[in-house]
């Protein structure tokens, strides 16, 4: 596997757990005798929690999960929250979720921020996620091809350690801003229940190496299944993973045995769910988004249809065409500035940011910091001579 970017990933500040949920009131922190608010909540478009200034704010590597009864968004950071288990008694909030968390990575990461492995091994409902950019392979539609995608992830995991030791880092976290940076890879499986009798026990193994170790390397699992407590594998996810959205379930006991506490039988089944995390053993009340087929149909088409996501003005762009625009613009002006940039080719601040570090490297500019910070070093015929 090559790893290898036009644009490394941006380095963004991750915010604290407490303000990725949501979390505004003390109201909506359950506690652990299981008493919860029963107030009523209207369904949540998955179009308003894009649009929210939370997610728009949050990093690349955010997802929107759903909305608290304070009408906060629920966010949810793959490289800080390491994997996500979904589960209930309803396979339609399920896939509802499911189809929430893959648009919002369509709509907030670049295919360098993050790739996708999306395994749907018996009912075959994300094939029409096929073709989107973010995706590492075609979407896998049978068992066999999940336990090969996971054996693939479990190698990929010692491909990466030899990696970041070629490079004395532990974490490709530390290799953000540079050339070498690697994108957090997801694996989706939705509906585990369907792969149980078809796991073996050296998948099983690989499955445990991609969440015990996976994180470390940008290696993630977002799995769902409905409820069923007597398989092996789906005792195995619940009790590994420690953040979980649970929907309604059929009695106390489920919920005791998923959540450590009663409750998730007391919950609506239009969408109300409980975010769990057994780390601090917090759990929030909330709903899941919806989003419609032609919605989703439309938002698919429209990344299918683009080999890069850059765009100046309406015009797509190749993200090096687009850092010989950056160098045109800082030779003109003669210093390099992040307003500058952002201001002619309609950046965000963290995209701006990367590409003046990369003329930093390239020995266009002079270091920020330094005494003469972001003067151009190099006339325009040794440019030119660059490019070729």
């Amino acid at each position: 596997m090559k790893y290898k970017y036009d644009l490394p990933i941006p380095y963004i500040t991750i915010p604290a757990p407490t303000d990725l949920l949501g979390v505004s009131s003390s109201r909506m922190i359950v506690p652990y005798d299981g008493s919860i608010s029963q107030e009523h909540m209207d369904p949540v478009p998955l179009r308003d929690l894009l649009d929210s200034e939370r997610f728009t704010r949050s990093p690349r590597t955010c997802v929107a999960l759903g909305m608290n009864s304070g009408h906060d968004p629920l966010l949810f950071d793959i490289a800080q929250h390491r994997h996500l288990f979904i589960t209930g008694s309803d396979n339609g909030e399920i896939t509802d979720t499911f189809n929430a968390v893959i648009c919002s990575i369509l709509c907030k990461a670049y295919p360098y921020d993050i790739r996708m492995i999306i395994a749907d091994p018996v009912c075959n409902f994300a094939r029409h996620f096929n073709g989107i950019p973010h995706l590492l392979m075609p979407v896998i539609s049978n068992p066999v091809q999940t336990r090969a995608a996971i054996r693939w992830l479990s190698s990929e995991i010692e491909r990466r350690s030899e990696y970041l030791s070629k490079h004395s880092t532990k974490s490709i976290d530390s290799l953000r801003l540079t050339r070498n940076a690697l994108p957090h890879i997801v694996l989706f499986i939705n509906d585990i229940g369907d792969l149980t009798a078809s796991v073996t026990d050296e998948c099983l193994v690989h499955l445990d190496e991609i969440i015990s170790n996976g994180p470390r390397f940008g290696i993630h699992l977002i799995a769902a299944s409905r409820i069923d407590l007597r398989s092996g594998l789906f005792r195995e996810l619940n009790d590994k993973i420690s953040h979980k959205i649970i929907f309604r379930l059929k009695n106390k006991e489920q919920s005791i045995k998923t959540i450590c506490r009663e409750g998730a039988q007391s919950l609506s089944g239009n969408g109300e769910m409980y975010f769990y995390d057994s780390t601090t053993n917090i759990c929030v009340k909330s709903i899941c988004p919806t989003v419609t087929a032609d919605e989703m149909t439309e938002l698919v088409s429209y990344f299918r249809n683009r080999d890069n996501l850059y765009t100046i003005g309406e015009q797509p762009i190749e993200a090096a065409t687009l850092f010989e625009h950056a160098v045109e613009i800082i030779l003109k002006s003669g210093k390099a500035s992040i307003a500058v940039l952002q201001r002619t080719l309609g950046l965000d601040y963290s995209d701006a940011v990367v590409l003046i570090y990369r003329m930093e490297q390239e020995n266009i500019i002079e270091p920020v910091g330094g005494s003469d910070s972001g003067k151009v070093i190099i006339s325009r015929a040794q440019w030119e001579k660059m490019k070729r």
